[in-house]
């Protein structure tokens, strides 16, 4: 015996193309027209209920109404209980196969017959459409199916005349299930046709007192909505006018305050202009001080260079003279005859070479002028970058400062930074600078120190060698007039030729670092200047660049707060107004 499968709605569904909600929907609406088996989480559906799904899926494209399926649903069942009856009254004629007596088969022909009178009161008494999920009646033509076959077993063909008769008994039940076949159809139409008038009269009825009821509900709707709009718009009127006059009290409460902060800000511009003017002011006239004041102690020291190089000078040339004229005379006195030519000659090449020394002394007091000229000149150079550079701050912080004032907030955290940057970096830059020029000035006074030094300790030098010289010359000379004197004073002159060029080399050579050391200095102060103009313009402008960042950022931000405050304002007045624009 084959079992029956079932099938769930998420089958049904698949197989139907549908959606599983769907067939929900259906299976609730027409629950009674539809075979199932079990309940709760394990109802399943037969394979009829696939053949109803199908039909009203059919219908349901087709645009058909439920009550109009459900009329279809149950005209089909009776045309199932129709068919079936037939199918139970179409059966084959028994064979000739009894081995019992006629009683027995009267008495099979009877219950027979009761079974089909009981079959009859049971589909009278079931008229309605779920006839299929009756299990009594399936008992009931399950006994009959089983009589037939019990009767077409147990039958034997032995007797002719009990199969005549069984044919006849046959053929009257054929005749009376036919009659009564006709008379339930019958009595169903009449049943069905008035019940289907009953149930229209009926659901017309509700039909109308439910359009009334939702006619009601309608127009108390309607009155509701109405209040609710006239509530809303009220409340909305009164909550717009109250947020309009929160927000320009907020206006002119920001307002105020901006004006405030903008008076304050002027203040502490103007406050912080006076500072860094006079701060300005007194460093600028402090380095100038200070420079002029190296100026003159330079001058000083190159004057009493100057001075003692010419005392120095002065004295040598003297005492050469000197040493030269007694030297003339103890050699007119000794070489009476032969060397007076002979000193003639060295007293003129003497006269010379001092005439020359003479000459290179009066370079060195031109170069010593044209170096003091040359430091005047640079001085006042640097005095006039001095003062450029001030200019030029004080035109970039006068534009700096015009464009600060477009700027409203964040004049706190502007005024205590200026502050501290200039107190720090540019005290620390211009101490930076005074350190570097006094290190640079004392640097440069040593050299001058040492070059004195040297100058000083090379003149001492020559002019002990020479005063040597002389001595040794007089000695030898004394000793040895009476031989060799044209030689040594021949060599005595060639030395003095070669200490000469010595000297002479010397004092180009100091020239010339002299000249070197003063355009070194010179130019590294060009460039100490220069660097300390670059960073003090990067400090401003990088604190001014950093300080309206920040203002630009503060402002953003706040404009964002506001953007957002704005835009949900904004969202609630379109959620208002979508509400005071529904309809119900």
């Amino acid at each position: 015996m084959t079992k029956n499968r079932t099938y769930k709605l998420s089958d049904i569904a698949s197989k139907l193309g549908k959606m599983r909600t769907t067939v929900a929907d259906w299976a609730n609406q027409f629950r009674e027209y539809l075979p199932t088996v079990g309940s709760g989480r394990s109802l399943r559906y037969t394979e009829e209920a696939i053949n109803i799904f199908e039909i009203i899926s059919k219908m349901r494209d087709a645009n058909k109404s439920p009550k109009y399926i459900k009329d279809h649903l149950t005209n089909l069942g009776q045309k199932l209980l129709i068919a079936t009856t037939d199918d139970d009254n179409d059966e084959k004629p028994l064979q000739p196969e009894f081995e019992s007596s006629n009683v027995q088969l009267s008495k099979e022909t009877m219950e027979l017959r009761n079974i089909i009178q009981k079959l009859t009161q049971k589909i009278e008494a079931n008229k309605l459409p779920n006839y299929l999920k009756d299990p009594h009646l399936n008992d009931m033509n399950q006994k009959v199916v089983i009589a037939m076959k019990h009767d077409g077993n147990t039958l034997t063909p032995d007797v002719e005349t009990s199969s005549i008769h069984l044919n006849k008994e046959v053929l009257e039940l054929r005749n009376f299930i036919n009659i009564l076949t006709e008379k339930i159809n019958e009595v169903l139409e009449q049943d069905v046709r008035s019940e289907i008038t009953e149930t229209a009269e009926i659901l017309n009825r509700r039909y109308d007192g439910v359009f009334e009821e939702v006619m009601e509900l309608r127009n108390l709707i309607q009155i509701l909505a109405e209040k609710i709009n006239e509530v809303l718009e009220q409340d909305i009127r009164s909550e717009i006018t109250e947020t309009a006059e929160i927000l320009n009290r907020r206006y002119d409460d920001v307002s105020e305050e901006v004006k405030e902060l903008r008076n304050f800000f002027q203040i502490q511009k103007e406050k912080i202009n006076e500072v860094m003017e006079q701060d300005v002011k007194n460093i600028i006239a402090d380095t100038a001080e200070s420079l002029n004041r190296r100026y003159d102690s330079v001058i000083v020291e190159v004057l009493d260079l100057s001075k003692n190089i010419q005392t120095h000078t002065e004295k040598e040339m003297t005492e050469l003279r000197n040493v030269i004229q007694l030297l003339t005379e103890k050699t007119n006195e000794v070489l009476e005859q032969d060397v007076k030519s002979e000193i003639v000659v060295t007293a003129e090449s003497m006269n010379r070479q001092y005439a020359g020394i003479s000459e290179e002394v009066l370079e060195l007091r031109n170069l010593i002028q044209i170096l003091t000229e040359k430091t005047n000149e640079v001085l006042e150079h640097v005095n006039n970058e001095i003062t450029d550079t001030a200019e030029s701050l004080n035109i970039r912080y006068a534009g700096i400062s015009e464009e600060v004032t477009e700027l409203r907030n964040v004049i706190q955290l502007l005024t205590e930074k200026t502050n501290e940057v200039l107190e720090q970096d540019v005290k620390s830059e211009m101490t930076d600078t005074a350190e570097s020029l006094n290190r640079r000035y004392d640097s440069v006074f040593e050299e001058v120190l040492d070059l004195r030094k040297n100058m000083q300790t090379h003149t001492e030098i020559e002019i002990s060698e020479l005063r040597n010289a002389i001595r040794i010359l007089t000695e030898k000379t004394n000793e040895v007039l009476e031989q060799d004197v044209k030689n040594e004073i021949a060599d005595t002159a060639e030395s003095l030729n070669r200490r000469y060029d010595s000297v002479f080399e010397e004092v180009l050579d100091l020239r010339k670092n002299m000249q070197a050391h003063t355009e070194i200095e010179i130019s590294e102060l060009r460039n100490a200047i220069r660097i300390l103009t670059e960073k003090t313009n990067e400090v401003l402008e990088q604190d001014v660049k950093s300080e309206i960042a920040d203002t630009v950022d503060s402002l953003n931000s706040q404009y964002t707060i506001l953007y957002e405050q704005m835009m949900i304002q904004q969202q609630q007045i379109d959620e208002l107004k979508k509400f005071l624009t529904w309809n119900p």
